[in-house]
């Protein structure tokens, strides 16, 4: 196995149990990266970080969104890479709404075709995770302590992707009742 940058935050040991736990058990290792990558990271206002991820994780609707939503930055940030979630077990469903959602700056330079990109990709994980992180990162908690110009582009930027990105949530969701029916 060839590991990735995960081997910065984990020993190979404790790589090596982690990747013997049960599929019910991938919630407690997503928890158990983002708990390691970000315990003593501070986000823009100067917040705990890894409060954001568990309330991006609390919003969602089912356990592998809640998974997603955990591990919705490790490989954007640079942390993690793909191959280190395929080798620790996750499911090839939760690794691609990974990679979707993990914006490449150098594919989709600017913000609204990164958003594009994930509403296009009709993955209901990937857009339940983004419409989830957007709610956070627009929540007055996140922007309250920003200086005022900061809040003025993070509200302007979140407030044009929420009503798209919920479109595109609520379209992922109509086709999977009528695929049900």
């Amino acid at each position: 196995m060839m590991w990735g940058r995960i081997t910065k935050y984990f020993t190979l040991q404790e790589l090596k149990n982690m990747a013997s736990w049960e599929k019910e058990m991938d919630f407690n290792k997503a928890l158990a990266i983002v708990g390691r990558v970000y315990a003593e990271k501070l986000d823009k206002s100067g917040n705990v970080e890894l409060c954001h991820f568990i309330n991006v994780s609390n919003y969602s609707s089912t356990d592998d969104a809640s998974i997603v939503g955990l591990l919705h930055d490790v490989v954007e940030d640079g942390y993690i890479d793909l191959r280190d979630l395929f080798f620790l077990g996750f499911s090839n469903e939760i690794i691609e709404a990974v990679r979707i959602i993990s914006r490449d700056k150098n594919r989709y330079p600017t913000y609204e075709e990164y958003i594009y990109s994930v509403i296009d990709s009709n993955n209901l994980l990937a857009i339940e995770t983004k419409l989830n992180d957007i709610k956070d990162n627009i929540s007055p908690r996140r922007i309250m302590d920003l200086p005022k110009s900061k809040q003025e582009k993070a509200i302007k930027k979140y407030t044009w992707a929420l009503p798209l990105v919920y479109e595109a949530y609520q379209d992922c969701i109509s086709i999977k009742r009528r695929k049900r029916k």
